[in-house]
Parts: C-alpha cells; structure tokens; sequence
C-alpha cells in the first residue's frame, strides 16, 4: 500500500483556529456604539420631544381652612349696635323703606331716612352730651355705618328728621337739635323683633329679623310705597301679641353687613326678603 505523507502547514489540512478574543472585542466595542447613540438620543431627542405631563396636586380638603359660620347672641353689644344703625323711629313711617323691595342696597335707601341714620349714628359717637353735630361728625358717622366709599352725601342745607326736627348753622357747620317740641305721630307702627344672627369672622355678618305693620288695630304682613298695608294677620290682642308667634305668617328681612379692613368693622351693606 502506498504511503500518504502529510504535508505540515497544509492550509487545507489545518484546523482553523476560532477567533474567540476578536470577536468579543468586537462586540464589546459595538455595544459600547450602541448604547452610547442610545444614550445620547434618549436625552437629546426622547425627553425634549416627550409630551408634557400636567402633575395634579390634590388638595386634602380637611387640612384647607373652611370659612366657619357661628351664631351670635341676639342681645350681644354688636347684633344690637348693627341694628340700632340701622333703624331709626321717629313716630313717621320712613323706616318702610327698609321693606319695600326684595332687596334693597344701601345706596337705595330714603334719602331721608339715610339723614336720619346719620344723625343719630353722629350723636352716639359723640364723647359729650352736646345737642350738636358738625359736619365732620357726620362723615364719621357714614364711615362708621357705610365704609368709607359709600357715596351718601352729608346733609347741608335742610332741616333733617321729623321729630326730633334737626337745624343747620351754615356759619359753624353744624346741627343742632330743635328745642320745639315735637308729638308726631303715624297712622301705621311698625314693630319688629331679631330672630337670630350669624357670623363669619372678617367677611360678614348676617341678622334676620321678622316685621309686622299695625293699622287700625289690625297686624299686616306688607307695605307698599304709598303706605298702604295688606295682607292681614290674624291675632288674639293686638297689644301683646308676639311677632315669633306668627313667624309662618309675617315677613322676615336679612340683613347683610360685610367687613371693612379700613375701620375694622361690620357695615351695611343690604336688606332683602326672606323667600
């Protein structure tokens, strides 16, 4: 047999050898490429193109602060005070003009009975017993009353109420109360009674109140402009009846009074019918 020889380094007879260590090399270095492009267009392309998330902030309700309501005592120095500016009772029938209407602004008070309201508010301002008021006591009074951007404009140059009749010295700008005597009276009383009041501290303060007009020795539920009552109310004695006993059956007013930060107090600001 003959005898084959193996030629050493024959290219066809050697095995080739496995370039392991190239091939991790190269791989390596292309993952480093890859990932690096994958970085750099996450953060140059991704985030600058990725639409805009609106983050919500939710509101724990509890820990938000909450404008509490609380009741006064209808006898307190301020429901009383708030009220005793408010009403004015000469004998005459003005104070109609806080019943009148639904609702019914400052600004649209009588002007006349607006004086009077001035008047006296002037009056129990005053740290003496003078029966006088200047000018500038009344201006105190509207600020006291109605804030300092109420437009009601200060009496000069008439006398003002009924009874009491108050006089004006234009030379010292004052009123001075008249010592004439004065019995005036009306044909219709109006009585009314505060039923309750609340408040919001700083923001407002709300009073109700319920009415009632007396005529001929009859009970009413409404006046009108001209002065005429309707809608009667049934009572046992006209003399001593209680408005809370009819409360189902006569009117009851709101009145609105709001914080002013100028002067730090509860002025007038509305009255309306309670529907």
């Amino acid at each position: 047999m003959a005898k084959y020889e193996v030629t050493v380094g024959a290219e066809k007879l050697n095995p080739k050898k496995k370039r392991v260590l190239l091939k991790v090399i190269i791989s390596l270095l292309f993952g480093i490429l890859l990932g690096g492009g994958a970085v750099y267009y996450y953060y140059n392309y991704y985030l600058d193109n990725k639409p805009k998330t609106k983050v919500i902030k939710k509101v724990d309700c509890n820990k938000t602060a909450k404008e509490k309501s609380v009741k006064l005592d209808i006898n307190s120095y301020r429901v009383k005070k708030l009220m005793n500016g408010i009403h004015f009772n000469d004998g005459s029938v003005t104070q109609k003009t806080l019943y009148l209407e639904d609702k019914t602004l400052a600004k649209d008070l009588d002007s006349n009975y607006l004086d009077n309201l001035l008047i006296m508010e002037a009056y129990r301002m005053k740290n003496n017993y003078e029966d006088k008021v200047t000018i500038k006591d009344l201006e105190l009074a509207r600020v006291n009353l109605f804030g300092s951007n109420y437009e009601v404009i200060i009496p000069t140059d008439k006398e003002v109420g009924t009874c009491p009749i108050f006089n004006y010295d234009v030379s010292n700008r004052e009123y001075s109360k008249s010592s004439t005597e004065c019995n005036f009276t009306s044909d219709i009383k109006i009585k009314y009674e505060t039923l309750s009041a609340t408040m919001i501290e700083n923001k407002s303060i709300t009073i109700t109140e319920i009415v009632a007009f007396i005529s001929d020795d009859k009970v009413y539920k409404t006046i009108d402009g001209s002065n005429n009552v309707s809608d009667e109310v049934k009572v046992d004695d006209i003399e001593s009846f209680k408005l809370k006993d009819k409360e189902k059956d006569l009117n009851k007013y709101k009145y609105n009074f709001k914080y002013d930060e100028d002067t730090d107090n509860y002025i007038f600001e509305s009255v309306e019918l309670v529907k």
